[in-house]
């Protein structure tokens, strides 16, 4: 969360609170969630918006080198029907807090399941990441539990896909996980091996105009992060099973409970 807070040009302090709004606006993607749950990540996303309302409000008078101040400055080619409302070709502040909401939420929670997954990955294979497998360490954990393991689109025309037509607005569900363990790409697919000799591209950021535009982040912080995280903690081991949380969209752990060497 502090790398995005500060990419965004966000005070590290605010990285704590960031984390608690991504959480409770998160849990909305929960098969059971409850009213609880619905009031809560209404109530974080209207503090989360007043919060950028004021940072948006100190970079318009102080401009710096983040995305933020890039985000104020970006304008873009509009129809007469879809103008800013001080007539300009400028994104207006909804637009701002939409993307800057997107960005912080999709940078933190995917790549925090990421390296979870990997984590875990990892241990049950008896692998440990080191710089020089790190990148192919990076695609394998993308490819064998992707922190999103479906996404949904919807039909923008009739189209028959594998035998099946769909019709324009119907909503698809995308198997991002599932596509990344099909046999006719990957053999043996649900092993864990970063030196496979092949390596088709995965569907973990999804693709055309959808593709993540974080996939560089994301790949550089689980290539960085995790020979780290091996190298300062010697001897992992889980010290209970992994446990999954409940959720769909984002797919990761709720809990890894690991020891170290002494």
């Amino acid at each position: 969360m502090i790398i995005i807070a500060r990419l965004m040009g966000l005070p590290d302090a605010l990285a704590p609170q960031l984390l608690d709004w991504s959480h409770k606006m998160v849990a909305m993607y929960q098969a059971r969630r409850d009213e609880t749950v619905e009031r809560a990540a209404g109530q974080a996303s209207a503090e989360f918006a007043a919060c950028l309302r004021e940072q948006i409000a100190a970079r318009r008078r102080t401009p710096g080198d983040d995305l933020l101040s890039e985000l104020i400055a970006a304008r873009a080619d509009r129809t007469s029907d879809d103008r800013a409302e001080d007539g300009s070709g400028h994104l207006t502040e909804a637009e701002m807090i939409s993307t800057v909401v997107l960005l912080l939420n999709a940078g933190h929670e995917a790549t925090v399941h990421a390296i979870g997954n990997g984590t875990a990955a990892l241990l049950a294979a008896g692998i440990v990441p080191a710089p020089d497998n790190a990148e192919a360490v990076a695609e394998e954990i993308l490819r064998h539990d992707p922190p999103l393991h479906m996404f949904t689109r919807h039909a923008r025309q009739d189209v028959e896909i594998a035998g099946h037509l769909f019709r324009k607005d119907d909503e698809v569900g995308l198997l991002l996980a599932a596509a990344g363990r099909d046999p006719e790409a990957f053999p043996d697919p649900d092993r864990f091996d970063p030196h496979r000799p092949a390596r088709p591209a995965h569907a973990a950021f999804g693709a055309g105009i959808h593709f993540c535009v974080g996939a560089p982040l994301a790949r550089a912080e689980l290539a960085i992060a995790l020979p780290i995280l091996f190298a300062r903690c010697p001897g992992l081991a889980f010290a209970a099973p992994p446990r999954y949380a409940d959720r769909y969209h984002f797919h990761g752990l709720a809990r890894l409970d690991l020891t170290i060497a002494p």
